[in-house]
């Protein structure tokens, strides 16, 4: 069964397929044809969009930004004590690519403050937890309450 993100995407794709000649027409083009210039400006414009578009559309939604390194050292915990962390201090564009995953995967957002007033995000079973003080790509050693 497909879904409809792929339905709609490899219709997208079949579209732009559909406007490059086919491969008998650009066999039968030789150098010297005027047209073999506009089927090789086509040829690589074919290229440059289903590349981007296959990876969009058709890869794991989870590996986005930042998201995968996160996956790592929550699976580095969680292989150790037996439960994801608790809490992860983040940089802020880990924040910013974390907020873009929830959007674009249509999940519930639950951004909130600590008593100390740093900005929150829940992700997975963990609270991230954003560090202004570190770089913007930082990544914490996730931790627990105690």
């Amino acid at each position: 069964m497909f879904t409809r993100r792929q339905i709609v995407t490899r219709g997208g794709v079949g579209a732009l397929a559909a406007a490059i000649p086919a491969s008998s027409a650009v066999a039968a083009a030789s150098p010297e044809d005027d047209n073999a210039d506009v089927v090789r400006e086509l040829r690589a414009f074919q290229q440059m969009v289903q590349r981007p578009l296959a990876a969009a559309f058709e890869s794991n939604s989870l590996a986005f930004g930042q998201v995968p390194r996160l996956r790592e050292l929550f699976t580095t915990f969680l292989k150790a004590n037996n439960k994801f962390p608790d809490f992860c201090d983040i940089g802020v564009a880990v924040f910013y690519d974390v907020y873009d995953w929830h959007v674009r995967n249509q999940q519930p957002l639950t951004v909130g403050r600590t008593p100390d007033n740093r900005l929150t995000i829940r992700f997975m079973y963990t609270t991230l937890m954003v560090r202004l003080d570190t770089e913007a790509l930082y990544f914490g050693t996730p931790f627990d309450r105690a």
